[in-house]
């Protein structure tokens, strides 16, 4: 005797196509799933990207600057070490 329908499951819901159903609503919720987070990561790299610099400055144009800032280097000096390192980057 089947009691399934009094209690609103069955034992026999593997035979009934239940597994299949389950199966099915899991991959139907994983291909609705991927291409939201690729939208989601793209929306992030797109947003991101505005604050980003072009380029990082490098160490050795910090020690330029600062050594310029102090005095240490003449205008010309300063300017040609700086588009040599400019150029290296």
């Amino acid at each position: 005797m089947y009691y399934g329908h009094m209690y609103g499951f069955g034992h026999a819901w593997m035979l009934q196509g239940g597994l299949w159903s389950v199966l099915a609503w899991l991959w139907m919720a994983f291909m609705w799933l991927v291409p939201i987070l690729l939208l989601a990561a793209l929306l992030k790299y797109l947003l991101s990207a505005g604050r980003r610099e072009a380029k990082p400055r490098s160490k050795a144009l910090d020690l330029l600057d600062e050594a310029y800032a102090r005095g240490e280097l003449a205008r010309d000096d300063y300017l040609r070490k700086r588009a040599d390192l400019e150029r290296k980057d």
